[in-house]
């Protein structure tokens, strides 16, 4: 990819109200200058296939020097019990999650992609001390079975799951583009994952734009390499 970028950083999410917080620091526009990076942020899609195909058309309008997706996720309680709710989690690695694999119902090809890393330094730049690195698994549907969830988090080895993080930065990788997801936990991963869901999703969702407008605050670091 040129790295004559017409944004610096492009925030995504899956969906448009994921980045309401970042409106008072980019405008309704959601582009801005902010201390000489160009940022634009806009929504890819919701769900693997939508968000694959939203990024790979946001890479190509935006050509940008790298992503950092944000959102919300739920945390699984058997891996994570310890990750409260709107406390946000920058990904150490992705990991892509199939029931039926997990269960021995069915199984991968060997040579496809089912695990992908978010960029170390730009992910190390956006977390601080109060944003915890953990792995993410990206599954097709939400889980809403409290055995189905221990199973996968632990066959995976992720403390939280969410639909779009795998598309993301896998579509990134391939333009090597470096990528950085931040979520905020807005649920436990089980049969209460959608009331929960429901509950508390707007304040999970700030907690990590919050996070995002504070790197870019302080001029967005790692963001721009020579």
């Amino acid at each position: 990819m040129s790295r004559a970028a017409t944004t610096d950083v492009l925030v995504v999410a899956a969906h448009p109200p994921e980045l309401a917080g970042l409106k008072p620091l980019l405008g309704d526009r959601l582009r801005a200058s902010v201390h000489d990076v160009e940022v634009a942020a806009e929504a890819v899609g919701i769900g693997l296939a939508a968000a694959a195909a939203g990024t790979a058309m946001a890479l190509r309008a935006h050509i940008p020097r790298c992503i950092v997706l944000v959102g919300t996720c739920g945390a699984y309680p058997d891996r994570a019990p310890d990750l409260g709710l709107l406390q946000v989690i920058a990904a150490s690695r992705i990991r892509l999650a199939s029931t039926a694999a997990v269960e021995g119902r069915g199984a991968f090809p060997g040579p496809m992609l089912v695990g992908v890393d978010p960029d170390a330094s730009l992910s190390q730049a956006l977390a601080g001390d109060d944003v915890r690195r953990v792995g993410v698994a990206t599954t097709l549907a939400i889980t809403t079975d409290d055995a189905l969830a221990g199973r996968v988090s632990s066959a995976l080895e992720c403390e939280v799951e969410h639909l779009e993080a795998f598309a993301v930065v896998a579509a990134c990788a391939r333009l090597h583009v470096p990528t950085a997801v931040v979520l905020g936990v807005a649920n436990r991963v089980g049969r209460s994952a959608r009331d929960e869901w429901l509950r508390h999703h707007q304040a999970a969702g700030n907690a990590a734009t919050d996070v995002v407008a504070a790197w870019l605050g302080r001029g967005a670091p790692g963001a721009i390499r020579t």
